[in-house]
């Protein structure tokens, strides 16, 4: 659905949307709520339109220094998938906590190695061990890019600017669950099946 089908279906429940910031607000609002009930349910399918992999499809890797390299800029969670190819074989990165990584890093038994290298998550690097792997392909989910609804006032009046607007990048059955969250945001009660029949 474009945001103008989305505005039409809310406006049928209230009117205090009916304008863009508002309705821009509100609907970036419910899709994060949205993004993180699908992380917490390990919900892969419904993320799959924000799913980016980094050293596959033309996509460059990440390129380590000193064992740290920094997260992408529209990163927001990871799929605990990372590996290195050691002598053409990918070798996985086992991504670990932060008391974990470091009981690893300075354990005399079970040390990081090139079959056994680990990873840790900070907020805006990724710290690598061993050292001496300069590349890793890493997957993850990115931040959902932001809806707008724009309009072009060039008329006299606000009229809906499809080509400026940025419509919600999810499949239907979750932009109907971001609807619902909106609503209940609100203090409106709403189905799936009575926001479907109010579609155009």
């Amino acid at each position: 659905m474009t945001n103008q089908e989305i505005a039409y279906i809310i406006h049928q429940y209230t009117p205090l949307l009916d304008q863009p910031e508002e309705y821009n607000t509100r609907i970036n609002w419910g899709q994060m709520q949205r993004y993180f009930q699908c992380v917490g349910a390990k919900d892969y399918v419904s993320l799959r339109p924000f799913k980016i992999i980094r050293g596959e499809n033309g996509v460059p890797a990440l390129h380590f220094a000193n064992g740290q390299c920094t997260l992408p800029a529209d990163y927001q969670n990871y799929q605990d998938n990372m590996y290195y190819l050691l002598d053409g074989k990918p070798i996985r990165v086992h991504i670990l906590e932060d008391k974990d990584y470091e009981n690893f890093k300075t354990s005399p038994i079970e040390y990081p190695t090139a079959k056994f290298p680990i990873a840790n998550i900070q907020s805006n690097y990724i710290r690598l061990l061993p050292r001496n792997i300069h590349f890793a392909v890493f997957s993850y989910f990115k931040k959902p890019t932001k809806a707008v609804y724009a309009v072009d006032s060039s008329f006299g009046y606000a009229k809906y600017d499809s080509i400026n607007s940025v419509n919600l990048q999810w499949d239907e059955t979750n932009q109907v669950a971001i609807i619902i969250l909106v609503l209940q945001s609100l203090g409106i009660q709403a189905t799936a099946e009575d926001i479907k029949n109010r579609t155009k």
